[in-house]
């Protein structure tokens, strides 16, 4: 595909100091409906001198907007579009005195070949920054073509994802054909639209729709907007409710894990998510230990969440 290109006679024999190679393993993630098995490069393991790649970088500033402020204006367009960029970190390429430290070896013919890659390499501190700072320059070199392209890239994204919309079809399609256009000319390509509106997703074509089964409703009808579960047919937020442990095998450690599941930016289900909150700080008056067995009134306690959060916490319609 054009990611990586095998290390040339003349430089492999660079010294040490220009060069790092990344450990390489592949993970697995049969949820995802595109790629569902990613290389994932280890730019933090040490290498004979105690020191690793990400070590030597800096992260970069943080230049997402606020979660919570990205979310809840989502939630006052009439029209909500959600979408992502495919392979964003794939379509910027590193300069060329930088593609040495990423270095990898892979397995050709029974033998080790010399490799690096030639794009932001995921595992990477830098990548991140250096993926959204390019985001950025592109709106802001695109501004007077695509005005309201550009103020979506900078307001309404976060990493690869966009969560954005309009007051009518008509605006939104608009938004979506310069979205498209803007991204296009940098090589990038918007793909996993998903609307509460089906006419604007009529106009989209079905291949880059959102098609996943999202498990809280059925896969027609479900979407997801930055780890927030969201019913389009019904424009609900849910989150994931998390399995309960078995009441023998409930401890601290248990209980802190499974409240943790719950991912609440908003703070929407904090009615519900404080009663175990409250639980853990009892259980820690009593003992130290993270393996202290729970009693059966812990464990109701932790099954009233999983209740309060299924029936009575969502976000209503707009």
């Amino acid at each position: 595909m054009g990611h990586a290109e095998i290390v040339s006679y003349s430089e492999r024999n660079l010294s040490h100091s220009k060069m790092y190679y990344l450990p390489v393993h592949g993970v697995s993630k049969e949820s995802l409906t595109t790629t569902k098995l990613r290389a994932v490069f280890d730019a933090s393991a040490k290498t004979r001198n105690g020191t690793s790649l990400n070590d030597q970088l800096l992260a970069g500033l943080n230049l997402y907007p606020l979660l919570p402020a990205i979310l809840i204006k989502f939630w006052t367009h009439c029209i909500a579009i959600s979408a992502d960029i495919s392979k964003m970190f794939r379509e910027i390429e590193l300069q060329p005195d930088e593609k040495n430290f990423h270095r990898f070896f892979v397995r050709r013919r029974g033998r080790l070949t010399d490799c690096k890659m030639k794009i932001l390499t995921f595992g990477v501190k830098s990548s991140p920054f250096l993926a959204t700072q390019v985001l950025h320059h592109l709106a802001d070199t695109k501004k007077f073509q695509f005005p309201q392209a550009a103020q979506v890239i900078i307001e309404d994204f976060y990493v690869d994802n966009c969560l954005s919309g309009a007051d009518s079809v008509e605006a939104a399609d608009s938004l979506h054909a310069q979205l498209c256009q803007l991204l296009s000319s940098a090589g990038m390509t918007l793909r996993k639209w998903c609307s509460n509106s089906e006419e604007f997703l009529k106009m989209v074509p079905e291949s880059l729709r959102e098609k996943a089964d999202l498990e809280i409703c059925d896969p027609l009808s479900s979407g997801k907007a930055l780890d927030i579960h969201w019913n389009v047919k019904k424009d609900q937020f849910h989150v994931s409710i998390p399995e309960v442990p078995e009441v023998q095998s409930a401890t601290k450690r248990s209980i802190a894990f499974t409240t943790a599941k719950v991912f609440d930016v908003l703070g929407i289900f904090s009615p519900s998510t404080i009663q175990p909150r409250i639980l853990l700080q009892k259980l820690w008056t009593i003992t130290s230990g993270l393996g202290y067995r729970s009693t059966r009134n812990n464990f109701r306690t932790m099954e009233e969440m999983a209740i309060s959060i299924a029936h009575y916490c969502k976000l209503p319609n707009r």
